[in-house]
């Protein structure tokens, strides 16, 4: 009887797909942020895996964090094409979560930028669910003019 109960047991454990099994481990990347530069600049991921993005300003002045589709035209103005085009914002991109240490986190949908303070960080959540070349920058004023920007790829 007992070798009858395994048996069957067995069989049900391997019928279980394996993501139910384990949830995907997030691929955990950090940016440095100062004046004017991130480091890396260039980030390669894969589709549809859960990212942790964390972002540290070690810089003596705040900065943003915008990421979206990179543009195609020069002379636009960027906050707005930006805010239009961000990459949290694409509808199968689901819920984006946003951690600042030490003062909590929020979740939703429209997420458009981040701002991380002098000697803080940011960690974004989401998972890399649209594919293609895609610019972060920094947005605020002179920033971006001052070469503030790098590429995000999802393969």
């Amino acid at each position: 009887m007992r070798s009858r109960v395994l048996f069957v047991l067995a069989i049900l454990i391997l019928m279980i797909p394996a993501g139910v099994m384990a949830a995907p481990v997030p691929q955990k990347i950090t940016i440095t942020i100062k004046e004017f530069s991130f480091t890396p600049n260039r980030v390669v991921l894969p589709a549809d895996v859960p990212v942790q993005l964390t972002l540290v300003n070690s810089g003596k002045m705040k900065h943003e964090f915008w990421l979206y589709a990179a543009p195609t035209e020069t002379g636009i103005n960027m906050r707005q094409y930006a805010q239009e085009n961000t990459y949290f914002r694409f509808r199968d991109i689901g819920e984006t979560e946003v951690a600042i240490r030490g003062q909590g986190s929020t979740t939703g949908t429209g997420v458009f930028w981040v701002t991380v303070e002098p000697g803080k960080s940011v960690t974004i959540s989401f998972t890399t669910k649209k594919k293609g070349t895609f610019e972060f920058a920094c947005l605020l004023e002179g920033h971006y003019e001052s070469g503030m920007k790098g590429t995000l790829v999802v393969k």
